[in-house]
């Protein structure tokens, strides 16, 4: 794996030169790394001295997060609709969806993952007996780690309007 340093600038200090160097780590960075350190007086009988120190970047597990809930406000009844999740874990750990306080099921949305974002998209078809109005709390976690971080909840709001339909005659005498 290549790993790019920034050079600091070349400093004297107490008769010592010295010069830092940076590089910025991500989530996916944990691991142990050897660097080479190279050091040369520059004379022409002049002495090299080298160093490989070793790195350890330790993991930093994140605790995902959900960054958009589509829901509309209101629904009539009869209608379809459509709850979309926008999550991201920085671990890129496989997540779930969990929602409560619905009151009713949500055909199942496949979740689709694109880098650390994760996308899922479910429907609940109303009926005519389906009014009313819905607090939904809306979650994901992770799904395979021993740990099962769960993100912060959030809360939306789904009225169903009423749709007054005419009357059906079953029989008539």
């Amino acid at each position: 794996q290549n790993i790019s340093l920034t050079l600091g600038p070349l400093e004297k200090k107490d008769g010592f030169w010295y010069q830092s160097a940076a590089w910025q780590t991500d989530y996916s960075s944990a691991g142990d790394y050897t660097f080479e350190v190279t050091v040369d007086d520059s004379r022409p009988q002049g002495r090299v001295s080298e160093e490989s120190p070793l790195i350890q970047v330790l993991d930093f597990h994140t605790t995902p997060s959900i960054e958009e809930v589509i829901v509309p406000d209101t629904a009539k009844e009869g209608d379809l609709v459509t709850i979309a999740v926008k999550a991201q874990d920085l671990d890129r750990d496989s997540l779930e969806f969990e929602l409560t306080g619905a009151g009713f099921t949500l055909s199942p949305g496949y979740p689709k993952q694109e880098g650390s974002f994760w996308l899922w998209q479910y429907s609940w078809q109303t009926d005519y007996t389906s009014e009313g109005s819905y607090d939904l709390i809306l979650k994901v976690k992770e799904k395979d780690t021993p740990t099962k971080l769960t993100s912060e909840p959030v809360n939306k709001k789904l009225s169903i309007v009423d749709v007054n339909t005419a009357p059906i005659i079953t029989s008539l005498k």
